[in-house]
């Protein structure tokens, strides 16, 4: 979200946080208790790891917009483009063409994977070009449209489930955001943080 109070801050996806207000965090929970138990206006330090390399920032706490604690209140278009982490994958329709080219059936049902953002979740957690996929969180995946309906409104941080077909196997996939060293963080979970 380009208007969050994390973004705002200068926080970046991806971003690892070691050191709040000078204490070591050693799990999103913590991390999220030690930023609710401080006072809004207090300035505190956080030092995180970005791309590898330590960097510190200096933040203002400031009460959480509304808008942020809604499901789905950051996408409000119409659209039923896929959202959270299935955003960073391109998914269509299984024709004979596309069968054909990643070794599918034409009669199997779902949605086939044809691109894989490099250097996303969705990579590092497994999805492959070429995965079929038939199910976004036990929901059913037989078309484009089903697919779209599941995978749209899924906020950044929340994990999926995915039942995918790979080389004639049914395989389940959890993908979870940002699994970094054991530790799973999430910027815009850090809602209250901002800027100066």
């Amino acid at each position: 979200m380009e208007d969050s109070p994390a973004k705002k801050a200068g926080f970046e996806r991806a971003d690892v946080i070691t050191e709040y207000d000078g204490k070591p965090m050693d799990s999103p929970t913590h991390l999220r208790n030690a930023v609710a138990q401080t006072p809004i206006g207090k300035k505190v330090s956080v030092k995180l790891i970005r791309d590898k390399k330590p960097k510190t920032i200096e933040v203002t706490i400031v009460e959480q917009p509304k808008s942020l604690g809604q499901p789905g209140a950051e996408e409000s278009r119409e659209s039923a483009a896929p959202t959270g982490i299935l955003s960073d994958i391109d998914v269509r329709e299984l024709n004979e063409e596309l069968a054909s080219r990643y070794g599918l059936k034409a009669s199997d049902r779902g949605v086939v994977v044809i691109r894989v953002k490099s250097g996303s979740t969705a990579e590092e957690m497994g999805v492959r070009e070429g995965d079929l996929i038939l199910e976004v969180n036990r929901k059913a995946v037989s078309s484009l449209k089903s697919y779209e309906q599941a995978a749209s409104g899924l906020a950044k941080d929340q994990a999926v489930l995915l039942l995918i077909k790979r080389k004639g196997q049914a395989i389940y996939l959890t993908l979870r955001p940002l699994i970094l060293v054991g530790l799973v963080y999430l910027v815009d979970l850090v809602h209250l943080v901002c800027p100066d």
